[in-house]
Order: C-alpha cells, then sequence, then structure tokens
C-alpha cells in the first residue's frame, strides 16, 4: 500500500506525458499493483472511471518526489525468492537443512542446541511483546526465512553476493527481500540470541510501522527488544541495563561538551546516520528510544506517535515533538539527566 496526499497526479501509463487519469482530492492508502522502475501502478477507488493509474515517485537522479506524502503502510511479510535461498545454500555447510523458527521458515547448517531452542522460544513471543512495548499491534504473522550461517566468513560471503552492505555487521534483515540473516560461530550464545532479537524486530516493525523508517527510529525500536533479551527470553526494560556500553560510548564522544542533540539525531538522512567514525548514533538512538519507553509521561505520547505512524502518517521529526510536546532543550535535558542517574 502507498499513502499519497492531496494532489497527486496519476497516469495511464508509466510516462511524464501520459494522459492524467485521476488527481487524488483528499489523501488515502492505494494498492500497489506493479512497478516499473520508479513508476507504480495503483489501483484506484471504484468511484473513480479508471481502474488504474501510474505515479513516480523519484526524478531521474534518484531524488525521491513526494517524500512528505507518500508513506508505505505496515504490510505483510514477503517471502524470501528461491534464487536467494539457493544463494544462502551454496554458502552453508552441507547446504544446511530446513526447518522452523516459531512461524519464519528456517535454514541453517547450525547443529541442534541453545540457540535454535531460544529462535523458536523468541520468535513466537516477539509479535504480543512488540504490541505490548510499543503499542502497535503487528500485521499478519512473520513469513520471512531465517538464514541461521554456523561460519561467520559463510555469512559475510552470501550478503557480500546478494549487494548488501552489511558485510561488517554480524546480522542483517531485509524485509523487503524476505530474510534474515546472521552468524552463530564462535560468538557466545548470549550475544547470538541478542543480535537474533535485534533483527526479528526489525522484521516485525515492516509488519507493525511500515516505512521507510528513520534509521534513529528503526535501530532504537531494534535494540527496545534485543538490548533486553536473554536465552530466558524478552525481559522487562530496567534503566540502561543491557545498554552500559553504549552508555560510556555515547558519554565519551561528547567529550565533556554535552551530549549529542536529540533534535539532531531525529533529523538524520539514512545517509548521515552513523557516517562518521566518532558517529555514536547507534549508541544514542538505543538509549533514546529507552529512555522514551521508560519515562512516565513521554511513554504514551512515544507510543501514539508509533500509532500515527502504523495508521499512515509520514514519518516528520516536528510531528514527534508535537505528540511528545516537549521542547528539544527539555526533551536533552531530561535525556541528560537520566542518562546520569542510570550510572
Amino acid at each position: 500500500m502507498l499513502r499519497l496526499d492531496e494532489g497527486a497526479v496519476l497516469r495511464r501509463q508509466p510516462r511524464d506525458d501520459a494522459d492524467s487519469v485521476h488527481v487524488t482530492r483528499t489523501a488515502g492508502l492505494f494498492e500497489i499493483q506493479a512497478q516499473q522502475g520508479p513508476w507504480y501502478r495503483l489501483r484506484l477507488p471504484a468511484a473513480v472511471e479508471a481502474t488504474d493509474g501510474w505515479v513516480r515517485l523519484v526524478d531521474g537522479q534518484g531524488r525521491e518526489l513526494l517524500l512528505r506524502s507518500v508513506w508505505q503502510v505496515p504490510r505483510p511479510s514477503r517471502p524470501i525468492e528461491q534464487r536467494r535461498l539457493d544463494l544462502a545454500k551454496q554458502h552453508m555447510l552441507g547446504g544446511g537443512r530446513s526447518g522452523r523458527c516459531g512461524p519464519y521458515p528456517l535454514l541453517t547448517d547450525v547443529e541442534p542446541g541453545p540457540l535454535l531452542q531460544a529462535c523458536d522460544h523468541l520468535a513466537n513471543a516477539l509479535d504480543d511483546v512488540y504490541d505490548r512495548r510499543f503499542g502497535v499491534q503487528p500485521l499478519g504473522q512473520g513469513g520471512e526465512t531465517i538464514l541461521l550461517f554456523r561460519q561467520l566468513d559463510a555469512f559475510r560471503r552470501f550478503v557480500q553476493a546478494e549487494g548488501s552492505t552489511a558485510v561488517g555487521y554480524a546480522g542483517h534483515a531485509s524485509a523487503s527481500r524476505g530474510y534474515l540473516a546472521m552468524y552463530s560461530g564462535s560468538q557466545d550464545v548470549e550475544d547470538a540470541v541478542v543480535t537474533l532479537a535485534h533483527e526479528l524486530t526489525h522484521l516485525v516493525s515492516w509488519r507493525a510501522l511500515g516505512g521507510p523508517l528513520p534509521r534513529w527510529l528503526s535501530e532504537g525500536l531494534a535494540d527496545g527488544i534485543g538490548d533486553s533479551t536473554t536465552l530466558s527470553g524478552i525481559g522487562p526494560l530496567r534503566g540502561i541495563s543491557g545498554l552500559e556500553v553504549e552508555a560510556q560510548r555515547l558519554r565519551q564522544v561528547s567529550g565533556g561538551r554535552g551530549l549529542p542533540k536529540i533534535e539532531e539525531l531525529v533529523r538524520l538522512s539514512p545517509e548521515d546516520f552513523d557516517a562518521g567514525s566518532d558517529a555514536r548514533h547507534y549508541e544514542h538512538s538505543a538509549l533514546w528510544v529507552r529512555f522514551l519507553l521508560l519515562d512516565a509521561q513521554l511513554a504514551p505520547r512515544f507510543r501514539a506517535f508509533l500509532a500515527d505512524l502504523a495508521a499512515g502518517q509520514p514519518y516528520d521529526a516536528d510531528h514527534l515533538q508535537r505528540r511528545l510536546a516537549v521542547a528539544w532543550p527539555e526533551l536533552d535535558r531530561r535525556f541528560a539527566g537520566w542518562l546520569a542517574a542510570s550510572r
């Protein structure tokens, strides 16, 4: 589904010079029927003479048009394409074996043990925890394939062959491509289950909030589940528990100048997020979202903001601030005070 604001022009064919078949009079949601490059063919309402029309979302230089008026709403999980599944098998010992991780299909060459048991328990519980913690009910159930590699090198070869930029990470989730990939290797099983919970949360956010989400929010929500997860399950949020290292790094990068500004974080473009060698955007995001969820006044307001996104409201930093009903400088002050008190 795509959300178009008032005044969006839909054309008979995917060309700029094609006849217009419909101009939206109000904002609304439209079902996507097909895509050709930057053009999307959308089903039109029954009251419109034409049954469908094309809308262009980017210009010739790849810059997004209608950035504030187009928003993808929560949508069902996508199955992995066979070619990607075959590629994963090529990089797994013995071609891997099939199984289940809760509702998710599983392909792995990891031996049965605590991690696979935790995977099943975690995947079955995650949707309900997501709903309770963030106040948004995911759509449907998970259907992406979990690709769990035993060896780090095999995982990296797969994501590189897949064309992903996640080679340097321990895990990678792509709801649009229908998979979650990570490795177990020689890392501690507790660390592996944190990564698994984090990446699974990215998949659930696709079904709960749509997107594309700003990076701070996507990563902060994933950490809001992952950093409270152990082999025993998803635990409650307690202060900065599980984020002690991140808090220390964030304090260090400030160098006595005060913490980075929250308004700057929530306005970052995807390209600027974590772009510098000394950037601490991941740490800032995890702690900022944790603070919002634990603050008695701000938590319900933050959940109301997430509910707006789930209903198709385009992301806007100013809308976030209005929902929180606290000025940016005061949010900075309160966040810094919470972080200092959590030492």
